[in-house]
């Protein structure tokens, strides 16, 4: 009698991955490489508007004042890095970096405290300005939780907190859709503020280069909806799905988190720190704590 085989995702629905599609390509040897890496875009862009000066300013100004440090005279040099994700990667990927440019006169405090729940709000796939906002929007909940919530108990002996963040998102250019990646940095001292000193705070942020995403992909996941209005177009750029979910659903080998290293033949990771390289972190500077 012969061996029985496995059922496959057609014969077994109840094996079906969620996002799996019979009329995608499962073979990953006929989409390794097929990715293309794009120059980072434009800092005109409208899609990084969320990342220009004015807007970070304004972003900032319901947590300002923060409260007091739960110290008294804290050393702004003391550090505490907080990190918003849930994704142990980005985690690893931002705490090395920031431990190996911390300058000298830096008290690293180690390790960073991460905050897996303070939400993007732009859904499980960013699209276009939504995932620069994202990123923003993870350092001000993040700040928020750590100055005015459960997390305040951290802060003690704290001068200084520095929230780092990235987002990854879909550009839905003329060209097609390209997968891009957003680093924040953001440096919150903890001495006593007045209301209005919107220039307390210190950012900086980057832009990693795309890698070009294959279309019936990102057409699969598109269409699974949004959670944000759509308008009268149906179209919006908070994504139900990811692109990652799709693809390692329908492709075996694929990391849903890092496709990017088997479709362009550089990791996602790798492009984020080729990105922090070009990046000044905003670390205090040794006058502040003469």
């Amino acid at each position: 009698m012969p061996q029985q085989q496995p059922p496959t995702a057609d014969e077994d629905p109840q094996q079906t991955p969620p996002f799996y599609d019979p009329n995608l390509p499962h073979d990953l040897t006929t989409l390794r490489g097929t990715s293309t890496i794009l120059d980072t875009p434009p800092t005109t862009s409208k899609i990084l508007a969320p990342l220009t000066p004015s807007s970070l300013r304004k972003r900032q100004l319901d947590i300002i004042p923060t409260r007091q440090s739960t110290t008294t005279n804290p050393d702004p040099n003391t550090v505490l890095i907080v990190i918003p994700t849930a994704n142990q990667g980005k985690v690893t990927l931002l705490q090395t970096h920031l431990r190996h440019t911390a300058p000298a006169h830096i008290n690293l405090l180690y390790p960073a405290l991460t905050i897996s729940d303070a939400s993007s709000e732009v859904g499980e796939q960013p699209y276009d300005g939504a995932g620069p906002r994202g990123a923003v929007n993870r350092v001000v909940n993040a700040a928020r939780r750590l100055l005015f919530g459960e997390y305040q108990g951290e802060l003690v002996g704290v001068g200084t907190v520095l929230v780092a963040s990235v987002e990854n998102f879909i550009f839905r250019g003329d060209s097609g859709p390209v997968d891009y990646g957003v680093v924040v940095f953001c440096r919150i001292p903890l001495l006593d503020q007045k209301k209005g000193d919107d220039d307390a705070w210190e950012w900086e942020t980057g832009v990693s280069r795309g890698v070009t995403v294959p279309v019936g992909f990102w057409k699969r996941g598109e269409g699974f909806g949004f959670e944000d209005d759509t308008g009268t177009t149906g179209v919006g750029e908070h994504g139900k799905v990811s692109v990652g979910e799709v693809l390692a659903d329908n492709v075996a080998g694929l990391d849903k988190a890092d496709w990017h290293l088997e479709l362009a033949g550089r990791s996602r990771y790798g492009l984020l720190q080729e990105a922090m390289d070009k990046m000044v972190v905003p670390w205090p500077k040794v006058s502040l704590g003469d």
